[in-house]
């Protein structure tokens, strides 16, 4: 179907399988803006898969995961995740449609699939709640005991602010998830990394006052960050970008 293919991202089972994630995007009409500019609803999204299982030389074709009832539904640029017992996890976040005018029910979920990602017939709430948008959550696995970190993008809609990075930690299965408390990190899309024990480390990209990607490290489960142990892994050098510190968009 004729439409644009976004945010790729890979994944290698413990079979030697990789599973490719996509997100597929309808093609717009003429003129037609990829959010609507009244109801901020977004054009039709899909998720999809594809597989290889001879090392990425050769593809199957692409597959539609439903999402139903998740509407627009985006997988956050997030590969497939294969939990503890061997089940397979699609994450993602949901939105609205293109024409709906009523407010966003804006959500980060969990897809699972219990046959290897043929269907994926249930789905696990991550986070989510009235006021607060958590955006691209991304979900890291400890390499010990399998628990699950989340951290999100995470933004006010009463004040169109950004807050800063939450985190939220889920069971090793994916079905009970904590309630996500902010890091004090400043950062937007923020990608957890589990060492193990209680050490978790957190990627970010800064849009402030001091632009740039930085990592920071705790050694409570997140609970405190040190903050004089940052790494600056870029720094811009120059002052906030245009329109990061407030949002007035979805």
């Amino acid at each position: 179907e004729p439409g644009e293919l976004r945010g790729r991202s890979i994944a290698r089972l413990s079979d030697g399988e990789i599973v490719e994630t996509g997100l597929s995007i309808d093609s717009p009409q003429l003129g037609q803006p990829f959010v609507h500019p009244e109801t901020t609803g977004l054009l039709p999204m899909h998720i999809v898969h594809r597989r290889s299982v001879d090392g990425g030389r050769s593809w199957g074709e692409w597959k539609r995961m439903d999402t139903a009832p998740n509407t627009a539904a985006s997988p956050c640029s997030m590969a497939v995740l294969e939990l503890a017992d061997g089940v397979l996890a699609q994450p993602y976040e949901c939105w609205k449609e293109y024409e709906e005018p009523a407010p966003a029910p804006q959500a980060a979920y969990l897809r699972l699939s219990f046959d290897r990602g043929d269907t994926w017939p249930e789905w696990q709430l991550v986070a989510a709640a009235e006021s607060t948008y958590y955006w691209d959550q991304r979900i890291a696995i400890a390499p010990d005991e399998g628990w699950l970190a989340a951290m999100f993008w995470t933004h006010d809609s009463r004040s169109h602010s950004h807050r800063d990075s939450h985190l939220s930690w889920g069971l090793p299965d994916g079905t009970e998830w904590s309630e996500p408390v902010g890091t004090g990190l400043p950062g937007q899309h923020t990608q957890p990394l589990a060492l193990g024990g209680e050490r978790l480390l957190a990627i970010y990209p800064r849009r402030d006052e001091e632009p740039g990607i930085v990592l920071s490290h705790s050694r409570d489960s997140g609970a405190t960050w040190l903050r004089g142990e940052d790494l600056w892994l870029y720094r811009h050098g120059g002052s906030a970008e245009a329109g990061s510190l407030t949002s007035e968009t979805l």
